[in-house]
């Protein structure tokens, strides 16, 4: 296989200035951040490390000058140091090391356009030694696209298996998640009545909200059958007791823990839970517009074997009551 490791071109050498790094970056990241077999781009790496050093050879820095990476020109240029104490000291001191680089043979930079860069100079030798590594990256690129092609229609007779095992492999991973998760919160899997079974009954022991801890939440116990008014005074959890027993129901019936003590569930067709609604000024409709609205969706959609919850049907209690 061709995607089995990473590119490897060798660590950019900065030559003492970060504007290598930049330039480096700008140029070879698309074909870096590629999975291929190093010995499948032999020739082309080759000649990029080659290019790279003459680049960095032709670069050869005069004192008192450095370095800069223009982005949007994808270049390097040399720009005179402005003088400081600490730099004047350093040039001084590389000066007496080693003769320094003439300045005689730099020539005013100029843009992608042909415009002339005002304080910026490159060297004939550097400009030459930039389009050659230029042209480099761009043959490692193209050759990169080819072995990836390669790959592709090589791959393209087993895309619907490999879309398969991906599909089996992500749906396997979400269960695995899902069944530590839920022994971690101390969730159960609940028991399904059988399908020719007639008992439309729920019969829920200890569910509780499943946004909550089972340490920090009331736990409720009770056995539904048929239709149930549920009253209680207001944050008495009716609406939390609503929302968590339609969860586990719908937990349940797709075979997946719960947050229950125990639960034997029916098999149902539909889950329709409404709770609060406000005004839609943009469809010109108040709270008790859309609640009607909302009830006749459900009137038309449910059907025998469905679970339908409706919260406060056309309230209009307050918090103080």
């Amino acid at each position: 296989s061709a995607a089995t490791a990473a590119v490897a071109v060798g660590s950019p050498s900065s030559g003492g200035s970060g504007a290598w790094d930049a330039f480096y970056e700008a140029n070879e990241r698309g074909f870096r951040a590629l999975r291929l077999r190093p010995e499948r781009l032999a020739s082309e790496l080759a000649a990029l490390e080659e290019s790279r050093a003459a680049l960095l050879e032709a670069a050869e820095l005069p004192s008192g000058w450095e370095l800069v990476h223009a982005h949007r020109d994808n270049a390097i240029y040399l720009v005179k140091r402005r003088a400081t104490r600490a730099s004047a000291a350093s040039d001084a001191a590389s000066a007496s090391d080693a003769p320094a680089a003439s300045t005689s043979a730099l020539l005013p930079a100029t843009d992608r356009f042909g415009k002339r860069l005002e304080g910026r100079h490159v060297s004939a030798r550097m400009s030459e030694a930039r389009l050659r590594y230029l042209a480099a990256c761009a043959g490692v690129e193209e050759a990169a696209r080819r072995e990836m092609q390669a790959l592709c229609d090589t791959l393209s007779e087993s895309l619907p298996l490999l879309a398969a095992a991906a599909h089996w492999a992500l749906l396997y991973s979400t269960l695995s998640a899902h069944v530590g998760a839920s022994l971690q919160k101390g969730w159960t899997l609940p028991r399904l009545r059988e399908v020719e079974d007639g008992e439309r009954a729920l019969r829920v022991e200890g569910v509780w909200p499943y946004w909550l801890s089972a340490d920090g939440a009331a736990r409720n116990s009770f056995e539904w059958r048929g239709l149930w008014l549920l009253t209680a005074p207001n944050m008495a959890g009716k609406s939390s007791l609503m929302r968590g027993t339609l969860a586990a129901a719908l937990l349940a019936n797709a075979g997946l823990y719960a947050p229950v003590d125990d639960a034997l569930v029916p098999r149902y067709d539909g889950y329709f839970l409404r709770t609060a609604s406000y005004d839609v000024p943009s469809e010109g409709r108040s709270s008790f517009a859309q609640e009607m609205d909302d009830v006749a969706v459900l009137a038309a959609e449910c059907g025998a074997r469905s679970l339908v919850m409706l919260d406060e049907l056309g309230r209009g209690t307050s918090a103080r009551e």
